[in-house]
């Protein structure tokens, strides 16, 4: 059990060490140049949305899991589970631990996928900001 924990809090590390990595990246390149940043801007935006298009029924599957769980949990009442620990009913537990397993796959891909989405949202504001100065830039004879 021990072990399927480790491999578990490692999978949603990895992920999340993944996205902050390419946080960082993103922030030293839109720091070290505007033109740089705002191509850096665009490849990340383009890069996180073919990922988002290419895991949409890996994420959608991984919600309706998610969902599942929830009925499921309803279902099996901790009377229940007692009772499967004193008939010693190793099948149902067996099933129960791997759908708990599926459940905390399915929450990490979920979670991976909503700091995606929140890394294509700071993608979007910097290149949002970018125009918006252009705009206001002194060459541009802009109003305040």
């Amino acid at each position: 059990m021990k072990n399927k924990l480790q491999e578990l809090f490692e999978k949603l590390r990895t992920r999340l060490d993944g996205a902050n990595k390419r946080l960082k990246d993103f922030d030293a390149n839109v720091k070290m140049a505007d033109e740089k940043g705002t191509s850096d801007a665009k490849a990340m935006l383009a890069g996180l949305d073919a990922k988002a298009k290419e895991q949409q029924a890996q994420i959608a599957s991984a919600q309706s899991k998610l969902k599942d769980w929830a009925q499921h949990t309803k279902q099996v009442t901790d009377e229940k589970i007692a009772e499967w620990k004193a008939n010693r009913e190793v099948s149902q537990l067996e099933n129960r631990a791997q759908d708990a397993d599926d459940y905390a796959d399915s929450a990490i891909l979920v979670a991976s996928a909503a700091v995606d989405e929140a890394e294509r949202a700071i993608a979007v504001a910097i290149l949002a900001q970018v125009d918006l100065d252009a705009v206001k830039s002194p060459g541009m004879g802009a109003r305040s």
